[in-house]
């Protein structure tokens, strides 16, 4: 009953935002779309390399990185049909992106490198340790940052796992 409620509030702040976020465009990409899919992994690459080699802590990333291809961040998750991507263009322009990696298909990327237990950490707070998703590779441009965009987007995420039925 609790999931139905969360569900239909979901929805319903989805559409109260279509109209407010005229200007926006927001889409789920499809694993064949590759332009779309080559514009996500390009704004990623602009937020977390360039942009971040402009900032006081510089580039955190050394140039060999698994994930720095030419000017694209991405990885192999990126090419996986379970991995949703959405995409969120201003006049036309990418400005914020998200990935969500299904953990029902392949282990989670802090699994699969070890760096924390992710099914261990949620067997206390979940029905099902195995049912769940990583929404990770989250940039925003500087232009949208401080604004509703980002927000935005999660609530689309959030509708995601419900989509998916991720706890």
């Amino acid at each position: 009953m609790l999931a139905n409620a969360a569900k239909n509030m979901i929805k319903t702040r989805l559409a109260a935002t279509q109209v407010a976020a005229a200007p926006l465009n927001v889409e789920w990409v499809h694993p064949s779309d590759s332009s779309a899919l080559s514009e996500i992994y390009r704004l990623r690459y602009q937020v977390m390399v360039s942009d971040a080699a402009k900032s006081k802590r510089g580039n955190p990333f050394p140039p060999d990185h698994y994930c720095i291809k030419g000017d694209e961040f991405r990885d192999s998750y990126d090419d996986l049909d379970s991995t949703g991507h959405i995409l969120i263009r201003h006049k036309g322009l990418a400005v914020a992106s998200a990935r969500i990696v299904n953990g029902n298909f392949v282990p989670l990327e802090a699994e699969k490198y070890n760096w924390i237990d992710v099914r261990g950490s949620l067997k206390p707070f979940v029905k099902d340790p195995n049912n769940i998703a990583e929404p990770s590779r989250v940039v925003a441009c500087r232009s949208i940052r401080g604004t509703n965009v980002v927000p935005l987007m999660y609530l689309h995420c959030l509708d995601w796992f419900m989509n998916n039925n991720i706890e």
